[in-house]
């Protein structure tokens, strides 16, 4: 676990690790598969990146994924598609592609097309991206595993959606199995609650951040 005091280090790092595996992925393959997830804390990564890796990165070759996302259209502040696009997508002039989460859609249906689309786009080859960046938030959950969905037969699935509502939004999620496949799963920690319920979780029971294998930890004490 790298912590960091200052939000620049903080994303200095986080970004240069992107960097580091987007290196490695051009060299083996040509292509880098990139998850993106929603929250505040990536928001300001990607900000980053679009402000200092334009001309780094070759964002043709990036092929650009979603972690989750919530039943709801793309152009709504809350959707995960929308402040990636925001804040990243929307300053790159040629990407290798781009797979959302159609939120908009009926979850079961959104759910079948964005499994198709990770099928056809992986082929005969096990689904296995490069790099996945990762949030928690105060309850544990990672992407839409919430508390008392760690153990659901659901999440074993490759795509799933949640049978109840959170936060006001019912969530379409990629499951704990191919989260734990990737390459590497970089975590981003901000605050220090959050850096305490990583370390201490829950005594009782597991939560849902415990059954991930991350491959890098940064966190920021900025409180």
């Amino acid at each position: 676990m790298n912590t960091y005091q200052s939000i620049e280090e903080f994303k200095v790092e986080i970004c240069d690790c992107i960097y580091t595996r987007y290196e490695k992925s051009i060299e083996e393959k040509n292509r880098f598969t990139l998850v993106l997830s929603g929250g505040n804390t990536p928001r300001g990564i990607y900000e980053y990146l679009g402000d200092n890796y334009l001309n780094r990165i070759n964002w043709s070759k990036v092929y650009f994924f979603w972690l989750d996302e919530r039943c709801t259209a793309p152009e709504n502040l809350d959707s995960n598609y929308f402040m990636a696009h925001s804040h990243l997508l929307s300053k790159l002039d040629h990407v290798g592609g781009i797979y959302r989460i159609r939120g908009e859609l009926d979850k079961e249906r959104a759910t079948r097309l964005y499994l198709k689309e990770l099928n056809s786009f992986f082929g005969t080859e096990e689904i296995c991206f490069d790099l996945i960046l990762l949030g928690m938030g105060t309850d544990g959950h990672i992407a839409s595993i919430f508390p008392g969905l760690e153990h659901s037969e659901k999440t074993k699935e490759i795509v799933f959606y949640t049978n109840k509502e959170y936060n006001g939004y019912y969530r379409i999620s990629l499951g704990l199995d191919v989260i734990n496949a990737c390459k590497y799963n970089l975590l981003m920690l901000k605050g220090r609650e959050k850096i305490e319920i990583f370390k201490n979780g829950n005594e009782s029971h597991l939560l849902p951040k415990d059954l991930v294998n991350f491959s890098k930890i940064i966190c920021i004490d900025d409180e």
